[in-house]
């Protein structure tokens, strides 16, 4: 049963990354009510999996709480939209996991920054949305 769970957990959390990834890349901001849903589904996901029995939960959700951090010292080049969605992360994957996908996630939108900026010389203020890359990051992460 809780193989189960964490496989519906793992398509609930991929399908919510898509659907915020979606609409990061077309209106370049996220909306509260996917992340909401998202991290409703997450808690309850987890909860009925058991994998919320003691304080460490709240190691979950550190990096989220450190990218909110980043988002307000940054004065937005980081979105809070960013931050939120890491958050959400917590109600679904331990914070170790998450930093690796973060870190994964960095890692190729640096990898696509530079494209940008050598072959497609766009800016270096030019702004990528990053939920994809977070998504990507979870499916590199996922299959390794």
């Amino acid at each position: 049963m809780k193989e189960i769970l964490l496989n519906i957990r793992l398509g609930v959390l991929i399908g919510g990354l898509v659907v915020v990834g979606i609409e990061d890349l077309r209106k370049k901001e996220i909306g509260s009510l996917p992340l909401l849903i998202m991290g409703g589904l997450g808690v309850l996901l987890s909860l009925l999996a058991g994998d919320w029995t003691d304080w460490t939960v709240i190691l979950r959700f550190l990096p989220g709480i450190f990218t909110l951090f980043l988002a307000w010292l940054t004065k937005e080049s980081i979105g809070y939209g960013d931050g939120l969605t890491i958050l959400c992360l917590g109600c679904f994957l331990p914070g170790e996991q998450i930093a690796g996908l973060c870190m994964m996630a960095i890692t190729v939108a640096g990898i696509v920054a530079l494209f940008l900026l050598l072959v497609k010389h766009r800016g270096k203020k030019t702004q990528i949305p990053f939920v994809p890359f977070l998504l990507i990051g979870l499916v590199i992460t996922e299959l390794a």
